[in-house]
């Protein structure tokens, strides 16, 4: 018995560490930050991933985009796609709202809109 115990807690460990899934991103572009959020008026957690897309002849990236995903089936789900100008380097979930770090600015946006709209996400 106890060495059925033993090999479950291997397994356990096992899993811990394991890729369920992934996302393949655009040329050049990287994920800067990765949150997992709720928001007010959705139900359910989402990941939101801010991105930058880093060429070569640039100092600082012109542009990026959010991410935002729900989780089905152990799987992520893309719900919403908002291409910005710069990169997302930090996010947060904030008085049921996103906000999101680009290049220097702050810009606080609400979900709701982000999952109807995006193309207003970050006007």
């Amino acid at each position: 018995r106890e060495r059925e115990r033993e090999r479950e807690r291997e397994r356990e460990r096992e899993r811990a560490g394991q890729v369920l899934h992934s996302v393949k991103l655009n040329e050049h572009e990287n994920a800067c930050s990765v949150i997992s959020a709720s928001f007010t008026d959705e139900p359910g957690a989402y990941f939101v991933v801010g991105t930058a897309v880093a060429l070569p002849h640039e100092s600082e990236p012109t542009e990026g985009r959010v991410l935002l995903f729900e989780v089905a089936d152990r799987k992520l789900r893309l719900v919403a796609d908002k291409e910005v100008r710069g990169a997302v380097y930090a996010l947060n979930a904030f008085n049921g709202r996103l906000l999101a770090a680009i290049n220097s600015k702050v810009s606080p946006r609400s979900p709701r809109r982000g999952l109807v709209e995006m193309r207003e996400f970050f006007g």
